[in-house]
Parts: C-alpha cells; structure tokens; sequence
C-alpha cells in the first residue's frame, strides 16, 4: 500500500512539473485518445475520461509505463 501512495505522489508531481519528455509523450498519448471511440466527457464534473478503463485523462496521459498504459494498447509509449 505505501509503495501505491509513493507512486501516486510521484505521479502528481510529474503532472505538475512534467519534463519536456513527459510532455512530449502525455501530448502524444491525448491526441491518440482523441481519435478513439471510448473517450468520455463527464458533464458533471467536466473532465474527459477513458471509457474502457474509467481512468480521467488528465491523469492517464501522465501514468509511467509500469503503473498502466492504455487498455486498448494505443499508445506507442
């Protein structure tokens, strides 16, 4: 469980200070999922959302790889 809020935390700071590489990679992955049929905008809270695994975007694009990709396999990186 601490190992899981380490990496959550880890995964925060990325989303709000990415590198240029993290840029580059959570850019490539948005417009992946741009393109797909499962994206979902939730109206209530206003926030896009993967319909496959339910994860919000914002968040997803962001994941390192070991902590998980897209569910479909779309993402090259």
């Amino acid at each position: 469980m601490e190992n899981k809020v380490i990496d959550i935390i880890k995964l925060w700071e990325q989303q709000n200070n990415p590198g240029d590489l993290q840029k580059e990679i959570a850019e490539s992955r948005a417009n992946t999922c741009d393109g797909c049929d499962k994206l979902r905008f939730n109206q209530g809270v206003g926030f896009f959302y993967c319909g496959e695994c339910g994860c919000p975007l914002g968040n997803k694009i962001f994941n390192p790889q070991q902590l998980g990709l897209c569910p479909l396999n779309k993402w090259e990186k």
